[in-house]
């Protein structure tokens, strides 16, 4: 699939489409929400939906902070095979590695994540084993099923983030030891404290 680089903005009020660019385009118009294809959310949350009044094609310089431990989540660029780009809450400040752009596609309504770290797309690996299972990643070059994401707003102002691929939430695993601390993983069926996270979205609208 080609990706779609389409407006971004973090309320569940009405949605706004961009026409197809790179991160930052920013040239909007109106579009009516249309039907939602993914399952229903959890009963203590709503569908992120773009707001009308960013106009940006994706928001850039997002940084993303895990409530299970307030660490900001890095995209692991010295780690190696595949483990390379792993998405972990581990960094206490925000530096290059910690810096996203986050996209919605208007067409198919599906939210995606972008590593400015290495120009790599997130993706959720479903195929590996175990305690791996469902690792989030910035490896991929373009946008597929893999790739997409929910993102939900929590009555407590905090997202959650659900791969389209497995339906499952995003945890942040902070009882994994050593270089594994803080792993991003789609593995969980409901939303508890490690599935919630802060995003900093400079000059934007805030989310939720």
């Amino acid at each position: 699939m080609i990706p779609v680089f389409v407006a971004l903005a973090m309320c569940a009020a009405g949605v706004v489409a961009v026409s197809v660019g790179t991160p930052g385009s920013a040239h909007a118009s109106a579009l009516s929400a249309g039907p939602w294809p993914a399952p229903a959310p959890p009963e203590s949350a709503h569908v992120l939906r773009p707001h009308a009044t960013d106009h940006v094609g994706c928001y850039s310089n997002v940084s993303i902070q895990a409530v299970a431990n307030g660490r900001w989540v890095s995209a692991e660029l010295d780690y190696s095979g595949r483990d390379y780009g792993m998405l972990r809450a581990r960094a206490t400040a925000v530096a290059a590695w910690e810096k996203y752009a986050v996209c919605y596609d208007d067409s198919t309504h599906y939210w995606y994540f972008y590593s400015t770290a290495n120009n790599k797309y997130v993706s959720t690996e479903v195929e590996y084993p175990g305690a791996d299972y469902g690792m989030l990643r910035a490896r991929a070059s373009v946008v597929a099923a893999w790739e997409e994401y929910n993102v939900y707003c929590n009555n407590d102002h905090t997202i959650s983030i659900q791969s389209r691929e497995n339906h499952h939430f995003v945890s942040a695993e902070r009882d994994y030891r050593g270089g594994d601390n803080g792993m991003l993983r789609a593995r969980a069926s409901v939303i508890d404290s490690w599935e919630k996270y802060r995003v900093s979205l400079s000059g934007h609208h805030q989310p939720c």
